[in-house]
């Protein structure tokens, strides 16, 4: 008989100076070290404390983004990173490693061996594989500000309605919501609050907040509990009055009026070729000035439907009229118009921008920015999660990784677009950034894997809110940061 012992259980957070709260992978080195990889960086912890390292704007580090996935330690002790990848590791593809004795990451570029085949090793296993497959991309939470100045979070709980004012803010719990992980938030004209949740419901919630009902499968509004049935990670409200709803991996829908109910329409791929819609996950939607609907799909990159409130909407995309497109920006994540007609477009390789004017679309050209080890000033991580705008017109950007920049340069049509990062160092609850919000006139809201952070704009002072006062993980999506 063995004699239970006692177990001692630590648990370490960003309050204890690890970088991150997702840790991806743990090790521990042959000199008794343990690392840890996570969402923003790599951490040595010695019994005591944490070191964290990752690459900051202009320090001249290779890592194209901090989320590490895998570490191995070298028979030269050195720490070996796979950063950013979805997949196995394709010919041109990068591996870093971290030089422990020099503290910085060196970069080194794979290469496939021919026969078309991968071999994965796995402890005392090897497996061979003969196709890829993707990963999910990551999940999406949401916050939306309302037309009476209160704002909806969601968090690992439910649906928060927060309201700010002179006294400590306080918010609104609805207890109809439970603990679902909502996707996507948005008020439409009328005022009422549209909520998906990860369990295939899409609630309306009138102006009053007490009346809540659902979209049905079938497009119908209806006061009787209703699922909806696809996973919504963005709702549009178009010039015209119709809700576009993007899903993944259901497709896009249209909610349009028809008498006194509505009428739901469905678009996937592969139907109506060649003009139908090329990806089944769409992550975001803007119009621009001549009332097209542009559409951000993960996977497919930029669809865009030429008359929305048609029976039968045409689809361009890059498998038909847009036949330049940049194969670069094929997952995209935000959207935003400005009112010079400059698209800018928030992608998993950095920031890419055009001129929507009223030249065919066949002759869009685009401008990529990415981050440059060796420039302080340029875009200081390549995964775009937000785009926002302040009142005076200045143009903000999240980054997973690198915190939020704010675009310094008037011509955004350049491949050398300046930017000021804002990090940890100037007082961001953490560089993971996934959401962003203008708020009265010159503030705005950040949301990272950390908490919630106020930023004045105008005197460059940030004040973080709410550890603990909401659940971890939390992010927002205010409607002015997709819609000029």
């Amino acid at each position: 008989m063995c004699a239970a012992s006692d177990v001692r259980i630590v648990h370490f957070d960003n309050d204890d100076g690890l970088d991150h709260n997702i840790v991806t992978c743990i090790i521990q080195d042959r000199e008794g070290y343990i690392w840890l990889s996570s969402r923003d960086g790599l951490s040595r912890y010695d019994g005591y404390s944490f070191v964290n390292y990752k690459a900051q704007p202009g320090d001249g580090c290779p890592l194209e983004s901090n989320r590490i996935d895998q570490i191995w330690e070298l028979p030269d002790n050195n720490i070996l990173c796979m950063s950013g990848h979805r997949t196995l590791n394709l010919a041109g593809c990068k591996y870093y490693v971290f030089n422990r004795k020099t503290g910085k990451f060196e970069v080194y570029r794979g290469k496939n061996l021919p026969g078309g085949s991968y071999y994965v090793a796995d402890e005392n296993v090897m497996r061979r594989i003969s196709s890829l497959k993707e990963y999910e991309g990551l999940e999406t939470r949401v916050m939306c500000e309302d037309r009476q100045g209160g704002y909806w979070v969601r968090t690992n709980r439910g649906i928060d309605r927060v309201t700010f004012v002179k006294e400590p803010l306080k918010n609104t719990k609805f207890s109809n919501f439970g603990e679902e992980v909502v996707r996507a938030l948005h008020q439409d004209r009328a005022g009422r609050v549209w909520i998906a949740d990860k369990n295939g419901f899409v609630r309306i919630v009138d102006r009053n907040l007490g009346n809540v009902r659902y979209l049905s499968a079938d497009g119908r509004i209806t006061p009787a509990a209703a699922v909806f049935g696809h996973n919504v990670y963005c709702i549009y409200e178009d010039r015209h009055g119709q809700i576009w709803l993007g899903t993944k991996p259901g497709g896009l829908f249209r909610l349009r009026r028809k008498g006194q109910g509505w009428v739901l329409d469905r678009y996937v791929s592969g139907s109506r070729k060649p003009f139908g819609i090329n990806c089944n996950s769409v992550y975001a939607m803007a119009e621009d000035r001549y009332g097209r609907l542009w559409i951000g799909t993960y996977g497919g990159g930029l669809n865009v439907v030429e008359r929305p409130e048609a029976d039968m909407p045409r689809f361009i995309n890059k498998d038909n009229v847009l036949s330049g497109y940049p194969r670069g920006a094929l997952k995209v994540r935000c959207l935003m118009m400005t009112r010079s007609g400059v698209m800018l477009a928030g992608t998993g390789s950095g920031l890419y921008t055009c001129m929507i004017d009223g030249k065919p679309l066949r002759r869009l050209k685009f401008w990529r920015n990415v981050r440059n080890p060796h420039d302080p000033s340029s875009l200081s991580n390549n995964e775009v999660m937000a785009l926002a705008r302040d009142s005076r017109g200045r143009i903000y950007v999240a980054t997973y990784g690198g915190g939020t920049n704010k675009i310094l340069s008037r011509n955004l049509l350049s491949n050398n677009i300046r930017f000021k990062a804002y990090t940890t160092a100037q007082g961001l609850a953490s560089d993971v950034n996934v959401s962003l919000a203008a708020w009265r006139g010159d503030k705005l809201w950040i949301v990272s894997e950390a908490g919630l952070t106020l930023f004045d704009t105008n005197r460059d002072i940030m004040i973080n809110y709410m550890r603990g006062f909401f659940r971890e993980g939390f992010c927002l999506h205010g409607d002015h940061a997709a819609v000029s």
